[in-house]
């Protein structure tokens, strides 16, 4: 067996709590993407459009 089963378990932690901040931030993109999606759909709602943009 290894000499070594606390590094073993701090790299589990570690994995563990990278993981988690990764959800957090996954989490956080999608509130904000719904947040701007909900906002357009009311404009759409509203009759408002967005700005034409130049032709390229």
């Amino acid at each position: 067996m290894s000499d070594t089963p606390h590094q073993n378990r701090r790299g589990r932690i570690l994995i563990v709590v990278l993981g988690v901040i990764a959800l957090i931030f996954i989490g956080a993109s999608i509130i904000t993407n719904l947040s701007a999606w909900q906002r357009a759909d009311e404009r759409a709602a509203a009759g408002e459009t967005l700005p034409e943009t130049a032709p390229d």
